[in-house]
């Protein structure tokens, strides 16, 4: 596997974040700082995987405005191949809009996503020749229903899948069983089982019940650490890290997700790779960037600060 590749099929968008600078007060007027930058769930994991040295083909659709343009350069700036994106007319550029509290935790988050949900199978056609079995291929639930399944179905790859949010997570369910990797959060996992996650042994049911479902890897990350099906196993790993400075929550789960691709394609350990992507979405949210301004050996330097502890779930506790 060493030549295989990394394809990102996803969102590219503008950021707005507005950071308020007092107590939230809805209907109102509130006084804030302000931010523009580059983002989009694919965009997001596809640039972290080049934090990893990992040869990445982003494909998504840049509308032909100032901004898709500026979206477009920076992206070929960052190092991600765009051989088989397009260029449309009809379509404003993505737009992203993240209210941020005082503690510049997400309150509200707010999005226009339609260009890349006019993506169809057809305009992937080149692509599907392209991708060979060894390569990943990352899916973000921003493309309609429809094409999710065309390509979890009929394309090659190691599939992998973010969820990105409980309104569109349900794109994947038809289809879990195709997905190798699948990315959660504790939301997202309620939301697509329909199962209300308050213990250790309803996460004990709810990963028995996507294992049930066919699911290979099922990542559910959590403020302390991490959940993960495995091998129809099931593991827990959490962190000592206190956060002093809580920057942005926005781009965590994306740099998660991009670690631990990076770890799956180096083959390796569980307890590695979960502690190398936790150190990864740690250091993002200590920046104020979507996608942090780390190195790989800033995360290595993070994983020596961090106590992971866990392992195998043993299916009798009940405790959290």
């Amino acid at each position: 596997m060493e030549n295989s590749k990394v394809y990102v099929i996803g969102g590219a968008n503008i950021d707005l974040y507005v950071r308020s600078t007092k107590e939230l007060v809805l209907r109102d007027s509130n006084p804030a700082l302000m931010e523009l930058g580059f983002g989009g769930v694919g965009r997001n994991i596809a640039e972290n995987l080049i934090k990893h040295n990992e040869e990445v083909e982003f494909i998504s659709i840049f509308a032909d405005d100032y901004f898709g343009g500026v979206l477009y350069e920076d992206c070929l700036k960052k190092g991600l191949k765009l051989n088989y994106s397009l260029k449309k007319k009809d379509f404003n550029t993505s737009m992203y809009l993240a209210i941020l509290d005082r503690e510049n935790d997400l309150y509200l988050g707010m999005s226009d996503m339609r260009i890349i949900e006019s993506l169809t199978i057809k305009d992937l056609e080149k692509l599907k020749d392209t991708i060979s079995d060894d390569d990943y291929l990352v899916v973000d639930t921003n493309l309609n229903e429809e094409l999710i399944s065309c390509i979890l179905n009929e394309f090659k790859g190691i599939k992998v899948s973010d969820a990105i949010s409980a309104n569109k997570v349900h794109r994947l369910k038809n289809n879990l069983n195709r997905i190798d990797i699948l990315k959660l959060n504790l939301i997202e996992a309620e939301t697509l089982s329909q199962m209300k996650l308050e213990s250790l042994s309803d996460l004990i049911t709810v990963m028995k019940h996507f294992d049930d479902l066919g699911c290979k890897d099922v990542i559910i990350t959590v403020k302390e650490g991490a959940y993960l099906l495995k091998e129809h196993k099931m593991y827990y790993y959490t962190h000592n890290a206190y956060i002093e400075s809580l920057k942005n929550a926005t781009g965590a789960g994306d740099s998660f997700l991009g670690a631990y691709i990076h770890m799956h394609h180096c083959n390796s350990d569980i307890k590695e790779a979960i502690s190398y992507a936790l150190a990864t979405s740690l250091l993002t949210i200590e920046d104020s960037q979507t996608v942090g301004s780390f190195n790989q050996e800033d995360i290595f330097n993070k994983m020596k600060t961090l106590k992971i502890t866990g392992g195998i779930i043993n299916e009798n506790q009940n405790e959290r």
